[in-house]
């Protein structure tokens, strides 16, 4: 991340669950996972549904086909299952490239590590638990239609097709999905790698300084503060120290005359005719101590 960011982010990336954002982009990373899921259960289930109502409509409109006198049509089931497959994966499928890019935007690059770093570990926690469970529920309806437990017509038959109609879903469609869920999350975030970095150090607010760069500035004060009084001093005997300076170009504390501005000439060249001209330029102002009062 830091051979991203550039030189001037170097040293300073950290993911720290104690600040606001970064915890945050954790849980919002988790939730994705969980959002992601259940728009696909919800996908197999509308799916389900229309393959049903397509069902009895043809056994209603065909009643041969319970006879064998007549075949059904099933172009039609195949056609439904198909157009569903693509219209239902629209939703998940930009809520796995644009919830990245999002997060970046909005809370800059700290809290979208750790957003991936919450995907990730819940996505795989969930994963192994969408497997395992769709796949118990469908080997205990098959374990009853073996004749246990009451076999076929049972009320524990009755319970594991249930089971069944949820535990599909689950070992076939949600839980081998969250891999290239987080699959696409990493490809946005590596194709969009100065999301994070260019984009967000250049237009950082000015207030929020970091530690390490806010410890710079008071040392840098202070050498400046130490420099000014090696120079000036800190005044004479029965004298207090002095702690401000004014830009008065006047008279020091103690008395002594300063050096009176004056006016400095330097040559420039001209735009227009390429000549030399001279410009009057102020010096630079100095800084003169005062004495603080009492």
């Amino acid at each position: 991340m830091e051979s991203a960011l550039g030189v001037r982010a170097s040293g300073t990336f950290a993911l720290n669950i104690a600040q606001p954002n970064v915890l945050v982009g954790l849980i919002v990373g988790g939730s994705v996972v969980f959002l992601f899921s259940s728009l696909l259960i919800m996908a197999v289930g509308r799916a389900a549904q229309r393959v049903v109502l397509e069902v009895r409509m043809q056994f209603r409109t065909h009643p041969g086909i319970m006879t064998y006198q007549e075949k059904p049509d099933y172009s039609r089931v195949v056609d439904i299952v198909t157009a569903d497959s693509l219209r239902e994966l629209v939703t998940p499928g930009l809520l796995a490239v644009l919830a990245p890019i999002a997060i970046g935007f909005t809370f800059v690059y700290a809290p979208l590590g750790s957003y991936l770093a919450g995907a990730i570990t819940v996505g795989v926690l969930m994963a192994i638990f969408l497997a395992n469970s769709g796949g118990a529920w469908d080997n205990a309806k098959k374990l009853v239609e073996d004749g246990n437990h009451g076999g076929k017509g049972s009320a524990a038959h009755e319970a594991t097709v249930i089971g069944d109609t949820v535990g599909d879903p689950f070992k076939d469609t949600a839980g081998p999905a969250i891999n290239p869920l987080i699959k696409v999350m990493n490809l946005v975030l590596a194709a969009d790698r100065h999301l994070g970095g260019e984009v967000q150090l250049q237009h950082r607010p000015a207030g929020r300084i970091s530690g390490a760069r806010r410890g710079d500035h008071h040392r840098r004060g202070r050498r400046h503060l130490q420099a000014a009084v090696a120079k000036h001093g800190r005044g004479g005997a029965g004298q207090p120290g002095q702690r401000h300076c004014r830009r008065d170009g006047g008279r020091r504390a103690g008395g002594r005359k300063t050096q009176p501005w004056s006016r400095r000439t330097e040559p420039r060249a001209s735009r227009r005719t390429g000549t030399s001209r001279r410009v009057n330029r102020p010096p630079p102002r100095r800084l003169t101590p005062i004495p603080a009062t009492d």
